[in-house]
């Protein structure tokens, strides 16, 4: 079943990416832009279920980390981190007199 979430994440089983992920077209994927979706055009790819069954060595190749991580979300499979824990990652604060410098 597809749900989307209050925090923006969506829950989708493997068995319905073909019916659910695969028909949207790239321009509504996240991180796909007019040029990105230019170049996957240029390569015969107009919808994620085309990029998802195109070829892993093939997007590398051709975009890196990018076409691997793009490859990856076609099949449903975000291997990204769902959230940061604030309390890793402890803040600092400037004071006013050191951000007048960078004015």
């Amino acid at each position: 079943m597809y749900t989307q979430k209050k925090q923006g994440i969506a829950e989708c089983t493997y068995e319905e990416v073909p019916k659910k992920l695969w028909p949207v077209p790239l321009r509504e994927i996240w991180g796909i832009g007019s040029r990105m979706e230019k170049h996957l055009n240029n390569m015969g790819m107009y919808t994620l279920g085309d990029v998802a069954n195109s070829s892993l060595d093939r997007l590398r190749k051709r975009f890196g980390v990018i076409g691997e991580q793009l490859y990856y979300h076609a099949w449903g499979i975000d291997l990204s981190p769902p959230f940061i824990d604030a309390r890793t990652f402890p803040q600092k604060s400037l004071s006013r007199p050191k951000l007048k410098k960078y004015k």
